[in-house]
């Protein structure tokens, strides 16, 4: 095989980061825009289990929002916990009255949860997170203001991991990256995937869903299988957004362990194959197919079959692409060495994708003690 069919295997690769720097562009000229106020509530969701080492963090970070008291309750679910985490809840709860906690009782799951806590919402708007998340002082209120401005039936926003140590600043490039194409796709009326950790919509329409609208028999995918709901309930008159104010990027954990690193990448693979969106298939095979055509780059090398210079050719045509879409959203990071790290992350990526892939053919990951 030439390099010169498998630069062809990567155009439609570049067409689509194309697409979706098109797609961001659009949302920083319509975000940028003088809002009013509004007066609206908002209520926030958070399903937790066992995250007693987390939840601190995201109790102060909700307590310092600035949104009016009136306007905003904080409800969180617990899903069975084994820790002292629902005490740290039930502390806050008797001190601050914009705090509740509810426990499941016969359901589990981190779908039952959040339905439940939905069901309680006070507001029709509501917002979701996570309990490992911290958030800026103005993130409830800007989120606020941009959906009822905007008029939107879904919110998205970023999600970047706290760099602590090389794995996490290298991955939160991946993560970058996933939320290039989250904000790209939003952009061109094409949503595929979003992140539940950041994510807003209407009670209303959450509730009027099935569940099997929205998969809950799967474990995973609160967040993409709502938007995947929405999209086919209101058809092109869905109005779905992405907010690219950096008040608004959640920080989240790295995962703490190489196991629950490889289970979660695994966790979001399953999910990938219930999917039956049309623009997530789509672009999830031009993903796919430009790591494939990396990959076999780098083994017609190891073969013998094109030489080393091509191999570099290939890759770096990749790599340079993807550069460039991350720079149109690094604004939303902290992102540190960001050539450098991003290099590390092309050459191991095709690598590690494949060994996902392959582990994902004979192994169920676990989550919270359960498998996904």
């Amino acid at each position: 095989m030439s390099t010169k069919w498998l630069l062809i295997g990567l155009i439609p690769y570049l067409l689509l980061l194309l697409y979706w720097v098109k797609g961001i562009l659009s949302l920083g000229r319509k975000n940028v825009k003088q809002l009013p106020t509004y007066n609206q509530g908002c209520s926030i969701v958070i399903a937790f289990r066992n995250e007693a080492d987390q939840l601190g963090k995201l109790l102060d970070s909700l307590k310092a929002q600035t949104i009016e008291h009136n306007r905003v309750e904080f409800i969180f679910i617990n899903d069975h916990s084994e820790d002292d985490g629902p005490i740290q809840v039930q502390r806050v709860c008797r001190e601050d009255k914009r705090f509740r906690m509810e426990t499941l009782n016969s359901e589990e799951g981190k779908k039952a949860a959040i339905r439940k806590g939905v069901e309680l919402a006070q507001f029709d708007y509501v917002i979701t997170t996570d309990a490992d998340c911290q958030h800026h002082e103005d993130w409830v209120k800007s989120m606020l203001d941009i959906f009822e401005s905007q008029k939107l039936d879904l919110l998205a926003a970023p999600v970047s991991f706290m760099e602590k140590n090389v794995w996490s600043r290298i991955f939160n490039i991946e993560q970058a990256g996933l939320m290039a194409a989250t904000a790209g796709s939003i952009g061109n009326k094409s949503a595929f995937i979003c992140n539940g950790a950041n994510l807003m919509f209407k009670r209303s329409d959450y509730l009027s869903l099935t569940k099997a609208e929205l998969k809950t028999n799967l474990l995973s995918g609160d967040d993409v299988f709502l938007l995947h709901a929405l999209k086919k309930r209101k058809g092109i008159a869905a109005q779905i957004g992405f907010l690219t104010n950096n008040k608004v990027t959640a920080l989240t954990s790295f995962p703490p362990s190489l196991r629950d690193f490889i289970a979660q990448r695994l966790r979001w693979l399953q999910k990938g194959k219930a999917y039956d969106d049309r623009d997530a298939w789509l672009q999830s095979s031009v993903i796919l197919t430009a790591n494939i055509t990396v990959l076999l780059a780098f083994s017609l090398f190891f073969f013998g079959q094109i030489n080393f210079f091509q191999v570099l050719l290939v890759f770096f045509v990749k790599y340079l692409a993807d550069l460039i879409l991350i720079c149109t959203i690094r604004a939303w990071f902290k992102i540190k060495a960001l050539v450098t790290y991003s290099l590390f992350l092309a050459i191991l990526y095709p690598f590690y994708s494949l060994i996902i892939a392959f582990l994902s053919l004979f192994y169920r990951p676990k989550w919270k003690g359960r498998r996904a």
